[in-house]
């Protein structure tokens, strides 16, 4: 009986620190030859948090963030390798942000949403062929202003879904546009319900939505480990309920390779996660687990797919401090 009662004691506090890793859809563990690498120590730009990152015309780029000492960077920096990092703007027209989403579309570099001057919350989109100059397609898309959200181009379109609003609540909606000036509201309450911190991944046709937290507040099992698939925007389908990883949010995420990967975040009572999962399916998952060499457990990085690997860029890690390391796994 005390066995019973202490099995289940263990089990009550596995839960109360988040959710439990539980093996793949696969008998088999998921295995990969891709190794970390840290390609920068230290990038010539400020290091920052909440940056946004994305792959544009065969270049890295690193856009806004925040800062102990910015909360809401201005500046542009563009990479062909990780390596070089050129400052190409200082651009005070869209407003210095963190918390933000970019994504390429159209010949374009887009960023939509966050926090500029440091807490007043947005809606805008905003649109750059060269990083330089940027136009605002929008001051308000009509979703409501929100950060820490998902963004993704499908079919051809832009798609916003989740986040956090002003008055501290996770939302479960998802929008798309055709031209980032006109936005339709696909869905007011998504099956997957009310989260921040998702990430959704672009794959084989799909939007993969994976992880993220119901709530700001420390809750635990608040924070998923789950992964639902889409087409459309309005039909989900659950992929996995719990994977065989630890449950979080504010993960980087990005495609490369033809794999989905992902790392880090934080857990369902704040504490820092270090690992790397991977999935070709959205099924089945398979996680490297701390090596050497490996990035920080952090949360809030810049992350990506380019030239066949994943990068994570940036961040703030397990002793609060603000990074600008750069780690492709390959």
């Amino acid at each position: 009986m005390k066995r019973i009662l202490s099995i289940l004691a263990l089990f009550s506090t596995l839960i109360l620190l988040g959710c439990i890793a539980k093996q793949s859809g696969s008998d088999a563990p998921l295995t990969t030859s891709k190794t970390w690498h840290q390609v920068n120590a230290s990038a010539n730009w400020e290091a920052r948090e909440k940056l946004a990152v994305v792959t544009f015309n065969n270049k890295i780029w690193v856009i806004g963030g925040s800062s102990p000492t910015t909360p809401g960077m201005t500046d542009v920096w563009s990479s062909p390798d990780g390596i070089t990092w050129t400052k190409v703007a200082v651009d005070s027209s869209t407003g210095g942000r963190f918390g933000h989403e970019a994504v390429a579309f159209n010949g374009e570099m887009y960023i939509m949403g966050g926090l500029v001057g440091g807490s007043t919350f947005k809606n805008d989109v905003w649109a750059s062929s060269d990083g330089i100059t940027w136009t605002q397609k929008t001051s308000n898309a009509g979703w409501v202003p929100r950060t820490n959200f998902a963004a993704v181009v499908h079919n051809n379109l832009v798609w916003v879904m989740g986040g956090v609003n002003a008055s501290n609540q996770c939302l479960s909606d998802i929008w798309n546009s055709s031209d980032g000036i006109t936005w339709t509201l696909v869905t007011a309450n998504a099956v997957w319900g009310a989260r921040s911190g998702l990430r959704v991944f672009e794959f084989n046709n799909s939007m993969i939505l994976h992880s993220g937290r119901t709530t700001t507040n420390m809750i635990p099992l608040s924070v998923k480990a789950d992964v639902w698939s889409s087409n459309n925007g309005t039909s989900w389908v659950q992929l996995v309920s719990e994977g065989p990883y630890v449950c979080r949010s504010y993960h980087g995420a990005g495609v490369a390779d033809n794999m989905m990967f992902f790392m880090g975040g934080t857990n369902a009572v704040g504490a820092y996660i270090q690992d790397t999962g991977f999935s070709s399916d959205g099924s089945n998952w398979g996680m490297v687990t701390v090596a050497s060499p490996f990035p920080d457990a952090k949360k809030f990085m810049g992350s990506a797919g380019f030239a066949g690997k994943f990068w994570v860029i940036g961040g703030i890690n397990q002793n609060s401090l603000y990074q600008n390391d750069v780690w492709a796994f390959y």
